[in-house]
């Protein structure tokens, strides 16, 4: 969800907590463009190096 227009920008549901489910959601939202920041609550899937890497190698 973009937090100044709340348009949500990409929407997925897992019953697992995998860094490469979160990846792939990931690229679906960077389809909308690249975000100057990127929030998460910090869960273990959201600091390994598979998702961290990404958004680095993004320019996020």
């Amino acid at each position: 969800m973009d937090w100044f227009s709340r348009y949500v920008i990409a929407w997925d549901l897992s019953d697992s907590m995998e860094a490469g489910f979160c990846v792939a959601s990931l690229a679906g939202a960077m389809r909308t463009g690249r975000p100057r920041i990127f929030n998460t609550n910090q869960g273990s899937q959201f600091t390994r190096e598979e998702f961290t890497g990404t958004l680095l190698r993004a320019g996020v």
